[in-house]
């Protein structure tokens, strides 16, 4: 009685063990972020010149309180689609957060224009 109980007692540590190793390896193959969603609005200023402001929606899966992540986040923005007039950028801790409407755990506004950096 005493051996069969070791071994379920040991088959579900190995089970745990296992989950737990397969997590790990899930998180460390997630990227650093995702941007879910991407807003560009384009005006015309007062000057004549053309404007585009940018709002983006990203999910923070690694390095949330990292405060040089929003310029790696900016860096591909920019790289990709250009620099905008203004880039905000809005920071969540999952996708579900996102679609059940909740506020970002953080919001960066960039002013290219001004070349201010607003954190809040």
């Amino acid at each position: 009685m005493r051996n069969r109980k070791e071994w379920i007692l040991g088959g579900l540590c190995a089970l745990l063990g296992a989950f737990i190793l397969l997590g790990y390896i899930y998180y460390l193959r997630l990227p650093e972020f995702h941007v879910m969603h991407s807003y560009s609005m384009s005006y015309t200023m007062q000057d004549g010149s053309r404007g585009r402001d940018t709002d983006l929606n990203v999910i923070v899966y690694k390095n949330r309180n990292d405060p040089e992540l929003y310029k790696r986040i900016e860096y591909e923005h920019n790289h990709i689609n250009g620099e905008p007039t203004e880039l905000k950028i809005r920071l969540f801790k999952s996708k579900n957060d996102i679609i059940k409407g909740r506020e970002p755990y953080k919001v960066i506004v960039i002013d290219y224009q001004n070349n201010t950096v607003e954190i809040e």
